[in-house]
């Protein structure tokens, strides 16, 4: 998958994109995929918008929002929160990114996971972290904030009490902001992974 590097509109601001290229009309249906993907002229005024800032930001509209647009209001709102928590945060978009693919990982969302580590790769995040992410708790690559960060996700992913101890060590490295942004990421993106599966977004190719 090829994953180029985009403009964002915010001036000075450089992003990638973790999607395939636009594909055309006749392969829009994908195979396995659970509900249809909506093609790049849609009758609703809201999807249409939706599409047009993600053509005019990105680039790209993913086969995720194609599957969302099925439902206008909740592609709009899936939109107006990720792409804020993608860009606001004052957290490091690098630690972030490790975050986002220590959780696309555990739940199996290939589709997602691989254009997030390019991201992490793109905003500092050296290979051999990604390479030792699954087993980021006995290597010596993380910091003691990316240790407390990434215990975090795991917790928020699996469902489990975050213990008073485990808060009391994010908060020795964050700030109540910086902590507020790190469990909304792994929260959020423990739902993307489960949306993913779900729908049986298609696999980008390449």
């Amino acid at each position: 998958m090829t994953v180029p590097a985009q403009l964002d509109q915010r001036p000075g601001t450089v992003t990638e994109m973790s999607a395939p290229e636009p594909r055309s009309d006749d392969a829009l249906v994908a195979s396995g995929a659970r509900v249809p993907l909506v093609g790049d002229d849609p009758v609703d005024a809201q999807v249409a918008d939706v599409f047009a800032r993600a053509m005019a930001n990105y680039h790209i509209v993913t086969d995720l929002y194609r599957m969302l647009a099925n439902s206008p209001p909740m592609l709009r709102a899936w939109t107006d929160f990720a792409w804020p928590l993608r860009h606001e945060p004052q957290v490091d978009r690098g630690l972030r990114e490790l975050m986002i693919c220590r959780v696309l990982a555990r739940g199996g969302a290939e589709y997602e996971r691989r254009g997030h580590e390019r991201l992490a790769a793109h905003h500092g995040v050296p290979q051999e972290k990604l390479v030792d992410l699954e087993g980021w708790e006995t290597s010596a690559h993380f910091s003691a904030s990316e240790r407390a960060a990434l215990a975090l996700t795991d917790a928020i992913d699996a469902g489990t009490d975050v213990s008073d101890a485990l808060w009391s060590a994010v908060r020795e490295h964050f700030d109540e902001r910086d902590a507020i942004d790190l469990v909304l990421t792994a929260a959020f993106y423990t739902m993307v992974s489960r949306v993913i599966r779900t729908l049986r977004v298609p696999h980008a190719s390449g």
